[in-house]
């Protein structure tokens, strides 16, 4: 059994759900329609941005748990075809917040 701190098991979980709520929320848009609205978009990333803020502070990761978090946040949204830059910003605003 691993130490409690050493346990990323929660925090794999959280980020693979974040980046399902940000695929819910703000699916991969082709063509013209990509820039239709970023207001609202940008509105939708605060709200996921705020509620992951108010579940970290329920789970206090630890420096190796949230790197385990960022990680699984990042590969998921790679795997669902963001592009890379989206991808390193989304993570970074996260992080800070947590």
């Amino acid at each position: 059994m691993l130490p409690r701190w050493l346990d990323g098991r929660t925090a794999t979980e959280f980020g693979k759900e974040i980046a399902n709520d940000i695929r819910n929320l703000m699916p991969l848009e082709k063509g013209a329609k990509a820039q239709k609205n970023p207001a609202k978009r940008l509105q939708k990333l605060a709200r996921i941005v705020a509620r992951t803020s108010a579940q970290s502070a329920q789970h206090r990761f630890n420096f190796y748990q949230k790197a385990k978090f960022a990680n699984a946040l990042r590969w998921s949204l790679k795997d669902s075809g963001y592009t890379p830059d989206f991808i390193e910003e989304v993570v970074a605003l996260i992080l800070v917040r947590m």
